[in-house]
């Protein structure tokens, strides 16, 4: 990568004081399922936009796109509700969180990644054609080698339950938004560039 390009995205990050749910059940999981890279915990997010390989002096652009858009924007709670993966049954290429919500919180979840998508295209980042699918991801790229990738009904034998389900997800809080970096081959992966709190009026659903 050009030394003054970026790769970079917007994402909401799982919250600090939920992680160590999710990464004990990774450090067993691991140790049953074959897949070539988990993720570190500060690692977990949820995308709502890639950006890819950005130059550097666009930055300035979506950090002050971003601050204007979280000023209307109220926290809001989103749940996870169990496993699932992309990829081939057998041999899945991410394995992750699924992502959900009451009615309305998951519509802001949408809307908020509506204005993200505008608000980048304003400064020329074209949005993705294919649909938003909201996820945490967890792992990427089973490994084939070792035994298809079990069903998900049975992935758990052997090892504790995943932290949430649909009888009993996991709601958590979603208070900000952040500009991350990545660095291939460092762990954590990614570095916050910054942090944008979600400042609108709270709903009185919420």
């Amino acid at each position: 990568m050009h030394e003054n390009k970026a790769r970079v995205f917007i994402a909401i990050p799982f919250p600090s004081d939920q992680r160590p749910l999710i990464s004990s059940w990774m450090e067993k999981a691991k140790k049953k399922i074959s897949f070539k890279r988990w993720v570190h915990r500060d690692d977990l997010h949820i995308t709502l936009q890639f950006l890819g390989d950005t130059p550097a002096e666009l930055l300035p652009s979506i950090r002050k796109k971003l601050h204007l858009l979280v000023q209307e924007k109220p926290p809001f709670s989103l749940l996870l509700t169990g496993l699932g993966f992309f990829g081939k049954k057998e041999a899945p290429r991410v394995l992750w969180g699924a992502v959900d919500g009451v009615e309305d919180s998951f519509k802001q979840l949408f809307t908020l990644r509506q204005k993200v998508v505008q608000s980048m295209e304003e400064i020329g980042f074209q949005p993705e054609e294919r649909p938003y699918r909201p996820h945490l991801t967890l792992a990427r790229h089973y490994m084939e080698g070792e035994a298809p990738f079990p069903p998900l009904h049975e992935l758990e034998r052997g090892i504790p339950p995943f932290p949430a389900s649909k009888e009993a997800p996991l709601p958590f809080l979603v208070n900000e938004i952040i500009l991350y970096k990545t660095h291939f081959g460092q762990t954590p992966m990614y570095e916050v560039l910054d942090r944008f709190p979600l400042k609108g009026p709270s709903s009185p659903h919420q």
